[in-house]
């Protein structure tokens, strides 16, 4: 029963890299433009300063982020305590993962990990099934992150979906703002 729960997750994922493939290059050029109003500050400490940090406290937060130009959202987050772009995406039942960004985050993967069948605009391709130890957007922790790792070409950007959305105590979006709180 789990195997095809899995897989009609798996499914739906896939229902949701359709589109994001065929908008790949608008992502990418909104990922250079688009300004958000997430707090940098993580962001700008050296590297290894955020890989010391030994615990994390998960407390009260908001994140508030402006739809680019394109109408995405797209957010910077630490996964692994290791800098990552998304695009969030309501529809994706899964964090998806490019395996570019996993292996960024310290997730390193052997082909026989890739045994989710999704199927996608190219036909069916294989994911990797992950738990991410932590994600972190703007203060916002959440630890143990169920997640889908994509190879690079079938994903342009990472997507930021239900598996971390729906642990938010609140997400809205309203007036081309995502609002999201712990």
């Amino acid at each position: 029963m789990r195997e095809i729960l899995m897989f009609c997750a798996a499914v739906c994922v896939a229902a949701v890299l359709a589109p994001q493939f065929l908008t790949e290059l608008a992502l990418r050029k909104a990922a250079q433009d688009q300004q958000t109003t997430i707090v940098q500050e993580e962001r700008v400490k050296p590297v290894k300063a955020r890989k010391t940090a030994t615990k994390r406290v998960n407390r009260a937060a908001r994140a508030e982020v402006s739809a680019g130009s394109n109408g995405h959202f797209l957010v910077d987050a630490d996964v692994n305590l290791s800098p990552i772009r998304f695009v969030v995406d309501t529809g994706a039942s899964f964090v998806a993962l490019r395996e570019s960004d996993a292996q960024s985050a310290g997730i390193h993967l052997r082909q026989s990990d890739f045994d989710v069948p999704v199927s996608t605009a190219n036909g069916t391709a294989y994911a990797a099934r992950v738990r991410l130890d932590s994600v972190s957007i703007d203060g916002i922790d959440l630890d143990r992150v169920n997640a889908i790792v994509l190879p690079d070409e079938l994903l342009g950007i990472s997507l930021l979906g239900n598996t971390f959305l729906n642990r938010l105590s609140r997400f809205e979006v309203s007036n081309n703002r995502l609002v999201m709180e712990n």
